[in-house]
C-alpha cells in the first residue's frame, strides 16, 4: 500500500505507482524481445516463427494482470474527493436473504456465505457512524397487493424446488414484501434514526426510488458499497451509480453470492478496462481509510 487511505487507492496487491512502473518495464521487455527475435529471424530462416507469437502472447497475459490489480480510474477521483462527499450503502442485508426460513433459503440457496459477513459489516458499520459519514441501507422488497411485481419477476421466483416464490407465506411472513418480518434489515446492522432506508421493487438501488435525488441534493459523489448479493443487486447498484457519474468502491470481503465463483467474476469485472465500473477494496483498509479520515477531519484538513 501507498502512503494514501486505503479508502482511496484500495487494497489490490499492488500501489499505483508500481503498478505504472510494471506496465513500463512489461513495454520495454516486449519490445525488445520481439526486436531480438525478428533479427534472428532474418539471420536464421529456420527459425520457427512461433517464438514471437509466444512472445506476444506472455506479453498480453502479463498486461491483463496488471490491469486486473489496477484500481481504476474512479479511484483517482476517490483520491481526491473531500471527506465529506463519501458515503456508506449497505445492499440488503434484510432477514429475507441474511436468516433461516428467508426468501434466500426457499430459493434453494445456502446462506452461510450471507451470515459471514456480519460481523465485518459490524465493524465497518460502527466506523463510518463514529467517523460521523452518512449511512444509507436498501431492502428489496414489493407492494402487499404485488402491483410492482411483474409476470415475469413472478414466474422467476417461482422456478425453483419448493416451488414458492415472491408474495407466498414463509416463517418470516410472505416472502419479499414490504411490511413483513422478512423485509426488514437484520437486527445486527439495523439503522439507527436519520440514516435513510431506500426501498427498491428490483435489483439496483436507483431504479423506481428516490436515490439519486438524496445523494444529489446532499452533494454525494463517492460511494462505498457492501452487501449481497455481490453479482445481483449489489453489482446492479454498482453500475447504475456508474451511469449516474458516481464513483464507487466495492468492500470485497463485505459483499457475497449465492455461489463463489459468482463473487469473484464480479469482482474482477469491475475492475477491467482500468476499473470500468468502479474500485475493489479490502474491509481492513477501508477501516484503516477512515480513522484517518475521520483523524483528518478532526484536524481540520479536507
Amino acid at each position: 500500500m501507498s502512503s494514501s487511505s486505503a479508502f482511496d487507492a484500495p487494497s489490490v496487491g499492488m500501489t499505483f505507482e508500481s503498478i505504472q512502473e510494471a506496465k513500463k518495464s512489461i513495454v520495454q521487455w516486449k519490445r525488445i524481445a520481439i526486436s531480438g527475435f525478428e533479427s534472428r529471424t532474418k539471420t536464421t530462416p529456420s527459425l520457427p516463427s512461433l517464438n514471437l507469437t509466444v512472445v506476444r502472447l506472455c506479453y498480453q497475459a502479463l498486461l491483463k494482470a496488471i490491469y486486473r490489480a489496477l484500481p481504476g480510474a474512479p479511484v483517482l477521483a476517490l483520491l481526491q474527493a473531500k471527506v465529506q462527499s463519501k458515503r456508506f450503502l449497505i445492499v440488503d442485508m434484510q432477514r429475507d436473504f441474511c436468516s433461516p426460513g428467508g426468501y434466500l433459503e426457499h430459493q434453494g440457496h445456502d446462506i452461510t456465505e450471507v451470515r459471514k459477513l456480519i460481523p465485518g459489516l459490524q465493524r465497518l458499520l460502527l466506523a463510518f457512524r463514529t467517523a460521523g459519514f452518512p449511512v444509507y441501507h436498501t431492502r428489496e422488497g414489493h407492494r402487499p397487493d404485488l402491483s410492482t411485481l411483474s409476470s415475469r419477476e413472478t414466474f422467476r421466483s417461482r422456478n425453483n424446488a419448493s416451488g414458492l416464490g415472491i408474495g407466498f407465506p414463509g416463517p418470516l411472513g410472505r416472502l419479499l414484501v414490504r411490511g413483513e418480518a422478512g423485509h426488514d434489515t437484520i437486527p445486527e446492522l439495523y439503522p439507527v434514526a436519520g440514516e435513510p432506508v431506500i426501498d427498491k421493487p428490483g435489483r439496483g438501488a436507483f431504479a423506481h426510488t428516490d436515490f439519486e435525488l438524496l445523494l444529489r441534493i446532499r452533494g454525494i459523489k463517492n460511494l462505498v458499497i457492501a452487501g449481497v448479493s455481490t453479482d445481483v443487486c449489489v453489482s446492479s447498484t454498482m453500475r447504475e451509480a456508474n451511469d449516474r457519474g458516481f464513483d464507487c468502491l466495492l468492500v470485497e470481503d463485505g459483499t457475497a453470492a449465492t455461489e463463489e465463483g459468482l463473487h469473484n467474476s464480479t469482482c474482477v469485472s469491475i475492475k477491467m478496462e482500468g476499473g470500468i465500473f468502479g474500485a475493489t477494496g479490502k474491509l481492513e483498509d477501508v477501516l484503516h481509510s477512515i480513522e484517518q479520515s475521520a483523524s483528518s477531519r478532526r484536524r481540520g484538513k479536507p
